[in-house]
């Protein structure tokens, strides 16, 4: 499966996503499955993987398949019980597909062990949880899907190369290129609806973390004060984790140059008219390794296709499905 580098680079292509008619627009197309979506029951195993600096992550473990290995990388906010995540594991388990789902340090309002939470660049726990996967469950081919700020780590992951563990395929979906720009975006208009939603889940998970604690960044009791994304990574994110300020987090960790640099099959779905990420950074060409998706209509993390109402389907998944048949063929 490895793509030689020195093909000379590929543009970004049309998707066969169609949006349903009635769930047209970019912010229907993020709020209707993020709302209203119920997905199918799926059975998960929560199992602790702990990391080497003494800090642990939790992985939700579906029903026992002899499949590849799937690990689900939820969003910014999210978790294991995403209703996109869920949607995800509910598929592959019906494809034979073994998926696990990983929930990163102080996700859910879980506080771990040490003072750092997770961010775009923190692919090493994701690494380290396929490691202790495949020694648990068996050497299998294995690919991750990541969604918005997990696909951003999944590219990251990517793009360092042969150096480190890798899956065997990589698929990101509404993926925030370029970091900068998406804080800018989220903090205009009717997306500041979408930043305070993600804010709430931020400062619950900071306060339930840091309350009382001296080395807090930022004082647990204040936290309320930072009112955008891009203050909670200069007062947060940054210090916690090593950055120059938001922008050199920023800088550090938007996956967008990333897209350049990887060798291995890799599949990029993305949405134009993705509240969360201004078309204008959607790259037009990445290494030949990467096949970069984009459609027209998708909203964020939505894609809800044409199909009867009240039995949505969900074209990531779908598309999801055909990558993993043709990546891992029987």
């Amino acid at each position: 499966m490895d793509v030689p580098i020195d093909k000379p680079a590929t543009e970004a292509r049309s998707s066969g996503f169609r949006p349903h008619p009635l769930v047209r627009g970019r912010h229907l197309q993020t709020m209707v499955p993020a709302l209203l979506r119920r997905p199918p029951p799926v059975a998960l195993s929560r199992e602790r993987v702990e990391l080497p600096d003494g800090d642990f992550v939790d992985t939700f473990l579906g029903p026992r398949r002899s499949g590849p290995l799937v690990l689900a990388l939820h969003g910014l906010g999210g978790c294991a019980n995403s209703p996109y995540i869920l949607g995800l594991l509910a598929a592959l388990d019906a494809a034979g597909y073994q998926g696990v789902a990983l929930q990163y340090r102080g996700a859910a309002g879980r506080p771990n062990r040490l003072p750092r939470f997770y961010h775009a660049g923190a692919w090493d726990d994701a690494l380290h949880a396929l490691a202790h996967l495949r020694r648990q469950l068996g050497e299998r081919p294995a690919a991750v899907v990541g969604f918005s700020l997990g696909g951003a780590m999944a590219l990251n992951w990517r793009a360092a190369g042969a150096s480190v563990v890798q899956p065997e395929l990589t698929v990101a979906v509404s993926v925030p290129f370029d970091l900068d720009a998406c804080a800018r975006a989220v903090d205009q208009g009717f997306a500041r609806v979408y930043q305070r939603h993600l804010l709430r889940g931020l400062r619950r998970g900071y306060r339930a973390k840091f309350e009382g604690r001296p080395d807090a960044p930022w004082p647990a009791e204040r936290i309320h004060e930072l009112r955008s994304l891009r203050a909670f990574d200069e007062h947060v994110t940054a210090p916690l984790h090593g950055f120059d300020g938001a922008v050199g987090y920023y800088r550090a960790c938007s996956p967008g140059p990333a897209l350049a640099r990887i060798a291995d099959p890799t599949l990029v779905l993305q949405a134009r008219d993705d509240p969360f990420v201004p078309a204008a950074g959607i790259p037009g060409r990445v290494s030949p390794a990467v096949d970069l998706e984009v459609s027209p209509r998708g909203g964020h993390v939505g894609f809800l296709e044409a199909g009867p109402l009240f039995r949505p389907r969900y074209w990531v998944e779908r598309r999801t499905l055909a990558a993993l048949a043709e990546g891992f063929p029987d």
